[in-house]
């Protein structure tokens, strides 16, 4: 991929390493390699995001679609919350392909932090509607796998007591 104004666009596999041109317009980006066009890819104002077209892709990126399978019964065997995480980020891709590192990633704390620790980190992650590698890490970093969220804590009743003005003295 290379990048233009913040978004990553696909170049075929067999120019890794080489230099391009990169020329755009209103609504389409131009990929140039020895003044020859390479590609092009509709314009996309998504931060982050990627363009990738398929037939860019080397073989053994193409043949690892088949590997998200194998990740998710990996995940499935730690347990339920690993499975959705693991499932989040493959969905949140353009391509699977391009979500196998953060899988394996995550997939990996159990060597470091054991597989009951990663499920419930991810469980958590789940919870808080955050299931980033990042926040994962961070929460078996920080041991806070198990510490329970504000959100769930939030059944309690408000406080009352003298110091607390009522709706009434808004009237």
């Amino acid at each position: 991929h290379v990048l233009y104004q913040k978004h990553a666009y696909s170049v075929p596999h067999t120019l890794v390493g080489n230099t391009v041109t990169i020329e755009a317009s209103g609504s389409v980006v131009s990929i140039y390699h020895q003044n020859q066009l390479v590609t092009q890819h509709a314009k996309s104002a998504k931060d982050g995001g990627f363009s990738t077209q398929k037939e860019h892709m080397p073989d053994s990126h193409v043949k690892q679609r088949f590997s998200a399978e194998r990740l998710l019964h990996w995940a499935e065997n730690i347990g339920v919350g690993t499975r959705g995480v693991v499932q989040w980020h493959i969905h949140s891709r353009q391509h699977p392909e391009q979500a196998i590192k953060s899988c394996l990633a995550i997939l990996n704390l159990t060597k470091q932090h054991g597989a009951a620790r990663l499920e419930a980190a991810c469980q958590k992650a789940l919870l808080l509607e955050r299931p980033h590698r990042s926040v994962v890490m961070n929460l078996l970093k920080h041991h806070q796998e198990s510490v329970p969220s504000t959100a769930v804590e939030q059944d309690e009743q408000p406080v009352t007591h003298h110091n607390i003005r009522g709706q009434h003295y808004y009237q």
